[in-house]
């Protein structure tokens, strides 16, 4: 049963307990997943509040738990379980946390040290929070990019991009000439059975979902996207997760993107 599933069983209970969230714990890890760590390069996308001390920055973040940098001698390695929350974009969820180790850190920041938390994990509230950005990420590392013969015949020319990652993941992308601005592009992912997607097109970015079991972008291509009235903060989430996790190769190209959907995301934040 995949980490999709577990967390589903979880979410469905009407009541959860401390045993049930060990259990499924200990079954990820059997699973090899559980100490994946997802590398935090944009301080934007996720950072951790504590009662006593300002936001702060993360290194990287995993089901298990997290770490960040902090000023030196700021903690001990071990100690009592702290209260903190725990931000990704503009959501954010309580966490406890249990201080693990502490260590200099000159190559990352100078009087800093890196320090290391794990979670406490009492109810699924976090790690359902943590499967929202974990999950998408891991498909944003794997994207690769697609050889044109691979594609169809509209999208073997040159001027596009064409990537594929787990889950599946798929990223249309066509540039203005001799840039990197987006002048169309088309990302498809899944949850369960449904193919979310974000696209651009005429200047106009919009979000939409189907059930359709082939609905990703290399299936159906930019032209099938019908523009929706209201953009999915969801979809939007999602999207910067994917993208901002990519290969560095793949850097310089999927940053409008998620420059737009951080944008958008914002907006629709304000006006809520």
């Amino acid at each position: 049963m995949g980490i999709f599933a577990k967390l589903g069983l979880l979410k469905n209970k009407d009541k959860t307990t401390p045993q049930d969230v060990q259990a499924e714990l200990s079954s990820l890890k059997a699973d090899g997943r559980l100490h994946k760590r997802i590398k935090i390069t944009d301080p934007t996308l996720a950072s951790l509040t504590l009662a006593d001390k300002p936001t702060l920055p993360l290194v990287d973040l995993s089901y298990g738990g997290i770490a960040i940098l902090l000023p030196a001698n700021a903690m001990s390695p071990t100690g009592a379980p702290l209260n903190g929350r725990l931000h990704t974009l503009n959501r954010f969820v309580d966490v406890k946390l249990t201080p693990v180790r502490s260590s200099p850190s000159r190559e990352i920041e100078e009087n800093r040290v890196l320090a290391a938390f794990r979670f406490v994990h009492e109810d699924s509230a976090p790690l359902l929070f943590l499967r929202q950005f974990i999950e998408p990420s891991r498909s944003g590392e794997s994207l690769a990019y697609i050889a044109p013969t691979m594609r169809q015949v509209r999208y073997n020319h040159q001027d596009w991009h064409c990537f594929r990652g787990e889950g599946p993941v798929d990223l249309l992308l066509r540039c203005q000439p001799n840039s990197v601005t987006p002048a169309e592009f088309l990302l498809t992912f899944r949850t369960q059975e449904t193919y979310w997607d974000l696209s651009y097109r005429n200047g106009q970015l919009s979000t939409g979902h189907t059930a359709n079991s082939n609905s990703s972008a290399l299936d159906r291509g930019v032209d099938s996207v019908i523009n929706s009235a209201e953009l999915n903060p969801y979809v939007l989430r999602t999207a910067i997760f994917i993208l901002s996790s990519c290969p560095s190769t793949y850097e310089e190209l999927v940053h409008p993107i998620i420059e737009l959907a951080k944008w958008a995301l914002n907006s629709s934040t304000k006006r809520n």
